[in-house]
């Protein structure tokens, strides 16, 4: 993912498989998303990659970095406390914080509101890490 304005300057990282380190710090283990066979990614928006297939058709395929967070702000009433920290923790790593200020209430843990606004400072979202 690009970060235009991040300290240290702008940048592109991996995103992946997300865990939360004990100071709140995100850690990111790499997981792309394999495509089928003959299959040339064309087009990738919010998550989903077009491809096209060697027979000119073309497919959709969502990135598993987004799996979690498709359709309903990526939060429903009846999931369960570990997919909601899952979920939150893509928020996360997407720098969506309205998102996972949602499932952060939902939640209501220190570790995650800790990692949120170390997370918003990294990006120097003032507004949403005094939240």
């Amino acid at each position: 993912i690009y970060t235009q304005v991040e300290v240290g300057g702008s940048g592109a990282r991996c995103l992946g498989n997300v865990e939360l380190g004990p100071e709140g710090e995100l850690k990111i283990e790499p997981a792309p998303t394999p495509l089928g066979h003959g299959q040339v990614a064309v087009l990738l928006v919010d998550g989903t990659v077009v491809c096209q297939q060697s027979s000119g058709t073309l497919t959709q395929q969502r990135l598993r970095t987004h799996e979690l967070l498709s359709g309903m702000g990526g939060l429903q009433p009846s999931e369960g406390a570990e997919r909601q920290r899952v979920s939150f923790k893509q928020a996360l790593s997407l720098s969506r914080f309205q998102l996972a200020f949602k499932i952060g209430l939902a939640l209501s843990s220190k570790e995650l509101w800790i990692a949120m606004g170390r997370r918003c400072l990294e990006c120097l979202d003032i507004a949403w890490a005094k939240k």
